[in-house]
């Protein structure tokens, strides 16, 4: 039991590892993959030539090609090439250092120590091309592009822990498709397909590119929008319904949107279990008040108010 346990804790653990190193900016992936590569040729210095860190080198490459893509491993392994010839010289790059090498030789060895170099990269900036694709396609809707319900719990924590150190605002608004059944079960599912592709669309295009929308399930999406205040963050909710009813008053469907949204200024570790909850409450509220509406309520400010979409528009 405890031997079989090994290997799924050593994957999990890898597999952890990769996704840490695929979510670093590109200013800590620089500084990690450079502060390795130095770290690495100082101790080969300090070792002298007959031992070889080859394998300490390689991880570095990987890392920065991972991390960096093509690029990053190339210059990494640049660095690699020039301080392995400056401190082993122009031997095969695996053995120790070699002395009285012919000219041509020393070169065919430095070529194909970049070639490795660049076989290496290219290999490892391919595979992480193909761990995006893949991890898009498992964290994104098929049919409309927005975020998977899964997905957007893992920004969600990710947000609020972030909002809560910077001090920004956060809006969360959920929404749901009045009358979408009956187009369904009218018009046929291609309709609906329609109807929500429209929605994705102009609630896309409502918001900007560092904010979310997920899908939750059937007719209901969420957005998670962040803000420099709350009155902002009233202003956006606002754009987003009215944004949203005017797509959808040009689909040849008696189809419209109540929304719920929620602006939380003073952020908790706490507040993220509830906020969704929260959102979706004010949505039922407007849905059972008349649909076609927008109900906002600042968290710890003020009572929920409601804007009818006459005054949304």
């Amino acid at each position: 039991m405890f031997a079989s346990s090994k290997p799924l804790l050593a994957a999990r653990w890898l597999d952890d590892v990769i996704a840490w190193a695929a979510l670093l900016t590109r200013r800590d992936a620089w500084v990690l993959a450079a502060g390795s590569m130095g770290l690495i040729v100082l101790l080969d210095w300090a070792t002298g030539p007959d031992l070889s860190l080859n394998g300490f080198y390689v991880l570095a490459i990987c890392f920065a090609a991972w991390s960096l893509r093509v690029i990053g491993g190339l210059v990494i392994g640049s660095i690699f090439g020039l301080s392995t010839v400056l401190l082993n010289g122009f031997g095969d790059g695996f053995a120790p250092h070699a002395e009285g090498l012919a000219a041509g030789v020393a070169l065919w060895n430095l070529l194909m120590r970049g070639f490795w170099v660049a076989v290496i990269t290219m290999l490892v900036a391919g595979f992480r091309r193909s761990y995006e694709a893949q991890r898009h396609r498992a964290r994104t809707d098929d049919l409309t592009g927005a975020l998977t319900k899964h997905a957007f719990r893992d920004h969600l924590d990710r947000s609020v822990t972030a909002g809560a150190r910077r001090g920004f605002s956060l809006v969360m608004i959920y929404s749901d498709l009045d009358g979408f059944k009956a187009v369904n079960d009218r018009y046929g599912h291609g309709a609906g397909d329609e109807v929500l592709v429209a929605f994705a669309d102009a609630a896309a295009r409502a918001i900007r590119s560092r904010d979310v929308l997920a899908r939750m399930g059937g007719d209901e999406f969420v957005m998670l929008l962040t803000v420099e205040t709350a009155d902002a963050g009233f202003v956006a909710a606002e754009r987003v319904h009215r944004t949203v009813g005017t797509a959808l008053a040009r689909l040849p469907y008696p189809v419209t949107s109540s929304m719920g949204a929620i602006i939380v200024e003073r952020l908790r570790q706490t507040d993220q279990a509830t906020l969704i909850e929260m959102a979706d409450s004010l949505m039922y509220e407007v849905k059972s008040a008349g649909k076609n509406a927008l109900r906002i309520a600042y968290v710890d400010r003020l009572p929920s108010h409601i804007v009818p979409v006459a005054e949304a528009a």
